[in-house]
């Protein structure tokens, strides 16, 4: 398995990786955006750290990065998911910053990514609420 950091040649694969991800499980994206706002939003660098996961033989299993405050997200393609790669992926985030906490932020509608997370012994430390201005 590789770990490679994103870069601007990238874009196609982890833009294909937003459209694949489904609705209930995003927090941040209330809409997809554009081709060229992605790329810009992976010029800025916006992550404390940002892979793409990839076998060997250079095939496109998903993505890993950790935020500048320490939550990790994970995202597996789905011809890809439910054969360990993801555990597998976040040990090794896990094993690269052992003295860190670590958090993993699920939208509550996400069921599988909760058990996820709780599967690599993570426990729930809060609950985040919107809210809408009048």
């Amino acid at each position: 398995m590789r770990y490679d950091p994103v870069s601007l040649k990238d874009a196609q694969f982890l833009y294909d990786l937003l459209f694949e991800r489904p609705t209930y499980a995003n927090i941040s994206h209330k809409e997809m955006p554009t081709y060229d706002s992605h790329c810009a939003f992976i010029k800025s660098k916006p992550y404390r750290e940002w892979f793409v996961v990839r076998s060997d033989a250079l095939v496109n299993f998903g993505t890993i990065y950790l935020s500048h405050q320490n939550e990790m997200a994970i995202f597996i393609t789905e011809k890809y998911q439910r054969l360990g790669i993801g555990t597998q992926v976040a040990h090794w985030m896990m094993d690269r910053h052992p003295k860190d906490q670590i958090y993993a932020n699920v939208s509550p509608n996400n069921l599988v990514g909760q058990n996820f997370i709780r599967r690599l012994g993570g426990k729930a430390i809060q609950v985040t609420y919107e809210l809408v201005g009048r």
